[in-house]
């Protein structure tokens, strides 16, 4: 299936679990994923796994000064998840910020 062929997703939470399978569905449907964790082993090991399609990239989102880095980084043009959830473009730091702590808070009840 090559149905995202072309396209770039950029996954949070992408070494393990939920973030780990949509990075795979991702990939298998064609698409090429930028896989975000903090557990660089992990990330570097998922990496070498799924091959050239699958470009890590080592971050704490819970920091909030990447907010206004992944906000530059990551266009509208990309399919942008956060914890496989999207996330609407534009928005600002600050918004950014509260998705992630609501989020991340969330996940770890």
């Amino acid at each position: 299936m090559n149905g995202l062929q072309g396209k770039v997703a950029a996954i949070s939470g992408a070494a393990s679990g939920i973030g780990l399978a949509s990075t795979e569905a991702i990939i298998s449907a064609g698409g090429t994923v930028v896989m975000i964790d903090r557990d660089e082993a992990a990330l570097s090991a998922a990496c070498g796994r799924l091959g050239e399609k699958a470009i890590a990239l080592p971050l704490d989102l819970l920091n909030p000064k990447i907010a206004p880095v992944c906000l530059t980084a990551f266009s509208r043009k990309s399919v942008s998840s956060t914890s496989s959830m999207p996330m609407p473009a534009p928005i600002s730091a600050e918004i950014w910020w509260k998705q992630i702590s609501t989020r991340s808070t969330a996940c770890s009840i």
